[in-house]
């Protein structure tokens, strides 16, 4: 006998978070940045306050459970929304909340008139399956920064149809 349990994926920007969930992010974020800094490099807690504070954060629950969170925010003058980090707890790696996180980008760089969504990931990490099985495309690549550079994929996707979403 299979039993189905009903799951509730919501995904919201940093504005419209409580409080307590505005907190529970931050935690979240500081510990998935000391586990996983080679996965989705380091950026400093400033970082975060002002990308939070521009409301560039965007977080996937999980019947009511943090499971993720996106960094991204757009450049206007290429008309990209550029996704600095995204990530999902290890014990939630399934591609539906990655795949719900980007969709909601993927709506932002719509609203925000940018055509087209882009990330860049280090040839070394398995999060570029990720981005081949929801569809991006690789499009070039550049060599990374600090002292061990490393090969870093650009993979992309227009945020609406050429003939309008």
């Amino acid at each position: 006998m299979t039993v189905s349990v009903p799951t509730d994926l919501t995904v919201q920007t940093y504005t419209t978070l409580n409080p307590q969930q505005k907190t529970e992010l931050r935690k979240i974020w500081l510990h998935a940045t000391n586990i996983d800094s080679k996965a989705i490099g380091w950026l400093p807690v400033k970082a975060f306050d002002t990308r939070a504070e521009l409301d560039q954060i965007t977080t996937v629950f999980r019947n009511g459970d943090n499971v993720g969170w996106a960094m991204a925010a757009p450049s206007k003058s290429r008309g990209v929304l550029k996704l600095y980090q995204i990530w999902v707890r290890p014990d939630a790696r399934i591609l539906e909340h990655g795949r719900e996180l980007v969709s909601s980008l993927r709506q932002q760089a719509r609203t925000a008139r940018c055509w087209q969504v882009e990330a860049w990931v280090a040839s070394d990490l398995p999060a570029n399956l990720f981005w081949a099985a929801i569809g991006f495309t690789r499009c070039n690549w550049r060599w990374g920064k600090g002292l061990n550079t490393r090969k870093h994929w650009r993979w992309s996707t227009l945020s609406a149809s050429v003939c309008g979403e």
